[in-house]
């Protein structure tokens, strides 16, 4: 079951390794003891999912803090964390002449 969806990679930093050892085990248990609390089935691949989802928006929120991010990846991540854009990003942008 652990090396169906296991998120280890080759790493020469012992924290990392740890880390994703504990996201393997938990993501093996945590299944059994949502199903156990609620009578509702989650399979692994849904959990790591939405794990996955959860672990990656503060870091997205941050991300999309950064001025000089360019505005179409700044346009993606809102999309995908649900921010709404600030006033000033919502004028339209007038063309440059070209002379």
């Amino acid at each position: 079951m652990k090396s169906e969806y296991s998120t280890a990679r080759f790493s020469n930093r012992w924290p990392y390794t740890v880390f994703c050892g504990l996201l393997n085990i938990s993501t093996i248990n945590s299944p059994i003891i949502y199903r156990e609390n609620t009578n509702n089935i989650i399979t692994r691949r849904q959990l790591i999912s939405e794990l996955s989802k959860l672990l990656v928006m503060p870091h997205l929120y941050r991300r999309s803090q950064i001025p000089s991010l360019p505005y179409l990846l700044s346009q993606k991540i809102r999309n995908i964390t649900g921010e709404r854009p600030t006033p000033i990003e919502t004028k339209t942008l007038k063309p440059k002449l070209v002379s």
